[in-house]
């Protein structure tokens, strides 16, 4: 089983990455995250769990998504998925990040500034929805004075992040921004300060918060971007940004929009694994508002979505997410808990994961729990589109640890992002219920009598699937109960 697979040291030419489709498909995505290049061997830098998997695979005669691999002596012969691989190029914005500036007064913290780069690098690489350049490409600039532009040019990268790191005595304080290299232009900035206990940890807290506070932000960019340009000819890719870009509204209007341009990407690119799940997510968020529900819209072709995008991509956070997010709503809670803690263990800055994650503890009945996840998830990306969705899941959790106050100012919150969210409107009902201020719930009540599940009776049977408490159900319609819904 050994033959004809060997590890060696990382090696790379020192100045740049190999261009976008030069690289087999079958180890393109190493390429961009570990810089591997391809001779007679395979050479990765030691990111041990994706290495592991690659290594499984490639015994087991796969390739990562699950194609046939030469054979140990086996010459080399045009790639088996060039056919249909090289006529997809993979056009999206490489972005690199820079190492960071050691600013502090203390001696020797170089190499701790370098690993909060290595850090912040990975955790970028886990979101897989763009390619991250290697650490040892940038590094290689490390004290020249060159501006965005020129790095940019020199690695082939559309979006740079800089930043700073100082130390003290007591705290760890970095800034971060995200650069567009083709114009110079600061995208975003953001600063972290946090005291110091165990400064790796606290190292690792703050990577995580800088990676997801860039990632959602150049994904906005890109989104900008795509929608300034609106090519004759468009790629999945940019399909799938406008899909995004529409799905993120919220809206009934711009949910058929995103689902159109989410179709399109597919058509495209088959094999665009992003897309399959954002669509499985589309799908799911129009069928619980009522929006449609048929034989071709609907739960199971949502979670056959989702089956489909870990399919094409096992490594993909958002396809973990999106079948997580199918079998919650299937009342597959155990097997959705499993889906989203593997999303969480590729990418821990993914906060949208933190936040359904949330949910699940709750139906589960770990509420305290659930508050923590969800505190992480705003922590993560705290301007984050997708904030209408958690704080109404903060305001369930606070509710059943009978944090009525602080439920109903988070549920109210959500409805302020999007006004009639289902969990938001129960919750804040529920809340003001239990607080003896009914006469508070009038817009409330009649909001959830326009929903599909209108009635005490309606909303128990609706649930039944997801809680694995009759006691925390009871207690939600009891809420609800003392605001005036029957």
């Amino acid at each position: 089983m050994r033959e004809g697979l060997t590890l060696v040291p990382l090696l790379v030419d020192g100045t740049s990455m190999p261009a976008p489709g030069s690289l087999p498909p079958s180890i393109q995505d190493f390429a961009y995250l570990n810089a591997v290049r391809i001779d007679n061997s395979l050479e990765f830098h030691p990111q041990l769990d994706r290495l592991i998997h690659f290594i499984e695979q490639v015994l087991r005669g796969v390739d990562v998504a699950g194609n046939a691999v030469r054979k140990p002596g086996e010459p080399r012969t045009q790639d088996r998925r060039q056919s249909k691989a090289s006529a997809i190029p993979d056009d999206r914005p490489a972005i690199a990040v820079m190492p960071f500036e050691n600013v502090s007064d203390v001696d020797d913290q170089s190499h701790f500034a370098d690993g909060l780069t290595d850090d912040i690098t990975n955790e970028l690489a886990s979101w897989r929805l763009f390619p991250v350049i290697a650490r040892t490409s940038t590094f290689t600039f490390k004290g020249h004075d060159l501006d965005a532009a020129q790095i940019g040019q020199k690695l082939g990268a559309r979006y740079i992040v800089r930043g700073s790191y100082e130390r003290t005595e007591s705290r760890l304080r970095v800034a971060a921004q995200l650069i567009d290299a083709t114009t110079g232009r600061q995208l975003a900035s953001d600063r972290f300060d946090q005291p110091v206990d165990d400064v790796f940890e606290v190292r690792d807290q703050i990577a995580g918060m800088v990676a997801g506070s860039i990632a959602p932000e150049l994904l906005k960019a890109e989104r900008e971007r795509i929608s300034r340009r609106r090519s004759r000819n468009p790629t999945s890719y940019e399909y799938f940004l406008r899909g995004m870009e529409a799905h993120y509204r919220y809206t009934q209007h711009d949910n058929r929009e995103a689902q159109q341009w989410l179709r399109k990407a597919i058509e495209a690119d088959p094999r665009n694994a992003q897309a399959h799940a954002l669509l499985a997510s589309a799908m799911l968020h129009a069928v619980q508002h009522g929006w449609r529900n048929d034989a071709e819209h609907n739960y199971e072709v949502a979670d056959s979505l989702a089956t489909r995008a870990v399919s094409l991509d096992p490594r993909a956070p958002l396809a973990h997410f999106s079948l997580a997010s199918t079998s919650m709503f299937l009342g597959r809670i155990e097997n959705a808990y499993a889906e989203m803690t593997e999303a969480i263990r590729i990418n821990p800055s993914h906060a949208a994961a933190h936040a359904l994650l949330a949910n699940l503890l709750c139906f589960l009945g770990r509420p305290d729990e659930a508050l923590r996840s969800v505190q992480v998830a705003l922590r993560l990306s705290p301007y984050d589109p997708r904030l209408g969705l958690w704080l109404p899941t903060m305001a369930q959790a606070r509710y059943f640890l009978t944090e009525y106050e602080e439920s109903a100012a988070a549920g109210r919150r959500g409805l302020g992002l999007i006004p009639e969210n289902i969990l938001a409107l129960r919750f804040t009902a529920a809340s003001l219920g239990q607080l003896g201020r009914a006469g508070e719930c009038g817009a409330l009540l009649a909001a959830l009598r326009r929903s599909t599940a209108p009635t005490l009776e309606a909303i128990g049977r609706s649930v039944q699937h997801l809680y694995r408490s009759a006691a925390m159900i009871e207690h939600m319609l009891h809420g609800l109960r003392k605001a005036g819904l029957d």
